[in-house]
């Protein structure tokens, strides 16, 4: 009961280098699948609205009673209808209903993620930014270390073993927060990470080799402007690699470092036959352009 009476005082205390060459041929088994497709609930969005904008903590007790029989019938539907629901809140208590309802229920981490991770590849732009940003609770961000992505090693592996569709959503989140420790992420938890695998300590290495040169550029040992030629030739490698994943992580690079911006290397990304790929790097080139 304390634990109701703290989430209902919370709410109610708010106010609101080469020539183009052919694209890769596209990518094997489980390469994509149809747009997740979620449709909210309107009981569902009705009991979260209750509990956004009850009058008192009676009817917000109440709207959570509600809330919680949602969530024993069936959590992920729940977890979907609070992204869609925090999506098109208009008011601040509105936005923190969902984060209120995760820690009131004490649903677990993993559910949260399994239940949101589809949201990334729905067509609606707002409701996969949402499920990006609740997602990033889950990451453990900070501006001195690295995001912590072990919680989609499994979904990822899952998919990778059993060849069904790939989270491509999930794939694109993970490398446009931080395009290094995805792609190390990615290669651990799929086949490339075995041991024994000819491509792993070629990714590996090309990661390595590209993330000193961004570290040089940050701590102002190497000119912002500037690369090293190993930097760069490993990146050409990456660019031309069979796995679609590997060059949507080339045209993460540059589009978030304008060093690696060169006219081959947005030239070749352009024409890529994943159509993540292009998306990025025809942001790169935008950017590129407007400098």
């Amino acid at each position: 009961m304390l634990r109701i009476n703290a989430m209902i005082t919370m709410l109610a205390g708010a106010t609101l280098a080469l020539a183009p060459q052919p694209a890769p041929a596209a990518d094997a088994p489980g390469a994509s699948a149809a747009p997740y497709v979620f449709t909210p609930d309107a009981a569902a969005q009705a009991a979260l609205a209750d509990l956004a904008a009850g009058p008192d903590a009676g009817a917000r007790s109440t709207a959570l009673e509600s809330v919680r029989t949602l969530d024993a019938a069936d959590r992920p539907a729940l977890l979907r209808n609070l992204a869609a629901f925090t999506r098109d809140a208009q008011t601040t208590r509105g936005g923190m209903v969902a984060g209120a309802v995760i820690r009131e229920l004490a649903i677990p981490a993993d559910d949260v993620v399994t239940a949101l991770v589809p949201l990334l590849d729905t067509a609606d732009a707002d409701l996969r930014a949402e499920a990006a940003n609740m997602l990033g609770t889950y990451e453990d961000r900070s501006a001195s270390r690295a995001p912590d992505f072990s919680r989609y090693r499994a979904l990822i592996a899952d998919a990778d073993r059993t060849g069904a569709p790939e989270p491509r959503g999930l794939i694109a989140h993970m490398l446009a927060t931080d395009p290094g420790t995805a792609l190390l992420t990615l290669t651990r938890a799929t086949r490339l990470g075995e041991r024994d695998h000819p491509r792993l300590k070629r990714l590996v290495w090309a990661e390595h080799v590209i993330a000193d040169v961004i570290w040089k550029h940050d701590n102002g040992f190497l000119d912002p402007a500037e690369i090293e030629p190993a930097a760069g030739a490993q990146l050409a490698t990456l660019i031309e690699d069979a796995t679609w994943w590997v060059r949507l992580y080339a045209a993460e690079i540059i589009r978030r470092h304008p060093a690696f911006r060169t006219p081959q290397n947005l030239d070749r990304l352009r024409a890529d036959a994943d159509p993540l790929v292009r998306a990025v790097a025809e942001t790169a080139s935008a950017a590129a352009a407007a400098e």
